[in-house]
């Protein structure tokens, strides 16, 4: 009975832990609309699943609410002797090593490892969700801000390893980053390639202004997902502070102010960074530091500790708290 429930809660994390704590605020789910072809090439089939709805720039995307149809995610427990040391890239790895290695890249950054994982990811079927998608874009970006002379040799990477309705998520991660010349290689690499899928999604991407990890406003859950997903490739205090401020946009009294869209990307930050905190110590420590340091009684130390206190009850095998 307990592998059972073991087989059920690891494929429930397949298309949730990694990163969709917060379907259980929203069950939002966003389908990419494919960019019109242009003369001569076929319609573009590429999933674009991190483009914000209401863009600045006009672009449009389809945005269904539905009740949320899972409980929340949480971390899974980790496997003990050998088994918690399969490399994460290995196909008999346990989803909660390969979750550990995502969630706690910055502790252990290694350049090589940043393709491995988006190929583990997608292999494992988890990039078919938005969120996880979301995440994945956004830790691309703050990797390649990390390692800037990556660019060629991840579209290469994407390119081989990942199936081309997948690689949007990439492609939109190096667009995103705030790193020269990454534009002229994508849009070299569009020509270069014999896709013209590929050519017609990236041609289109680059018409439109990237989405600055520091400057991007946030408008919905997939942007507070790829802000999370920034923060567990970089560890930067300016990522999580973005985090932070994210989750500002669901307290109390903002509830009146902000749209649909705002207040539950704050509630979908929050359950990310309790899910994160459950298994990343350094970032459960910075959190609580900005808890103690913030006014008693303020929104800000409230919503902070019911991140530590979702965090606490993951860590000890309870589910989430925040729903």
């Amino acid at each position: 009975m307990q592998q059972k429930y073991d087989v059920v809660r690891a494929v429930r994390w397949l298309g949730l832990a990694l990163a969709i704590p917060a379907l259980v605020m929203a069950g939002c789910k966003e389908q990419g609309q494919a960019p019109a072809a242009e003369a001569g090439e076929p319609a573009v089939q590429v999933a674009d699943p991190v483009e914000p709805a209401n863009a600045m720039d006009g672009r449009e995307t389809a945005l269904d609410f539905e009740p949320p149809s899972e409980p929340a995610p949480h971390v899974l427990p980790m496997p003990e002797g050998e088994l918690a040391t399969i490399p994460f890239d290995d196909p008999s790895a346990s989803p909660a090593v390969i979750q550990r290695r995502f969630y706690c890249f910055h502790l252990d950054p290694v350049v090589e490892d940043v393709p491995k994982l988006v190929a583990t990811i997608s292999r494992r079927g988890w990039l078919d969700a938005n969120f996880t998608a979301a995440q994945v874009s956004g830790f691309v970006t703050a990797s390649l801000e990390r390692y800037p002379d990556q660019v060629q040799a991840w579209l290469e990477a994407a390119e081989r390893d990942i199936p081309l309705t997948q690689r949007g998520v990439v492609w939109h991660g190096i667009w995103n980053a705030d790193v020269e010349g990454t534009e002229e290689a994508l849009r070299a690499y569009a020509e270069a390639v014999d896709d013209g899928t590929a050519r017609t999604f990236i041609r289109s991407m680059v018409r439109h202004e990237p989405w600055l990890l520091l400057e991007g406003g946030v408008q919905n859950q997939i942007d507070a997902h790829r802000l999370v997903g920034a923060l567990v490739g970089s560890g930067s205090d300016a990522h999580l502070q973005r985090v932070i401020d994210t989750i500002m946009l669901n307290a109390p009294s903002q509830v009146p102010l902000n749209s649909t869209g705002e207040l539950n990307a704050g509630a979908n930050a929050k359950a990310a960074l309790a899910a994160v905190t459950a298994m990343n110590d350094d970032l459960f420590n910075r959190v609580r530091e900005r808890q103690q340091a913030a006014e008693a009684g303020s929104e800000l130390s409230w919503l902070l500790e019911t991140v530590l206190e979702s965090a606490e009850v993951q860590r000890s095998g309870g589910p989430p708290t925040l729903n």
